[in-house]
């Protein structure tokens, strides 16, 4: 997790099956103030960035380009 300035407060390192996300969601969860960047969420990270949003979390596309 890294703060709006750029700071990293957490991180860490999941699966992508559903115990991956059961054992993320919590982590992401102790920010009160929180939105989810997901790489490619029309491609490979669609089925992250669906499971967040039915989760009631913000999602925010990363361009595989920014991310690299």
């Amino acid at each position: 997790m890294i703060t709006e300035i750029g700071e990293v407060v957490t991180v860490g390192k999941f699966g992508a099956d559903e115990s991956g996300y059961a054992e993320m969601l919590p982590v992401g969860r102790r920010f009160p103030e929180r939105a989810w960047a997901v790489e490619g969420c029309n491609g490979v990270g669609r089925h992250i960035a669906h499971r967040l949003v039915h989760d009631g979390e913000t999602v925010l596309d990363v361009p595989a380009k920014m991310s690299a």
